[in-house]
């Protein structure tokens, strides 16, 4: 049966490796370029980003004359999206 003060060693041994481990992924982290790994993602996916980047600019434009001439609905709309998704991330 091991003692305490063996334990303890342990224990000890243990932090200092799991707090290694967690500044070693908060680095990989930092060094991730967010751009990159949302290209990335998507083409493994099959979407490359210039399709995303022309259904923004068409959503975009289509939605244009929406917020000038019907404010309210879009505000509304807005915020009913905004709530689907914030409800759709807490699960």
């Amino acid at each position: 049966m091991a003692t305490k003060a063996e334990l303890e060693a342990e224990l000890a041994e243990l932090r200092q490796k799991m707090e290694q481990k967690v500044s070693e992924t908060v680095e990989a982290a930092a060094r991730t370029d967010a751009p990159e790994a949302f290209a990335e993602m998507l083409s493994r996916h099959g979407i490359g980003s210039e399709e995303i980047s022309q259904l923004w600019t068409k959503l975009s434009d289509e939605l244009g004359p929406l917020t000038q001439n019907k404010t309210l609905m879009a505000a509304i709309g807005a915020f009913g999206l905004g709530f689907v998704l914030g409800r759709l991330s807490k699960t």
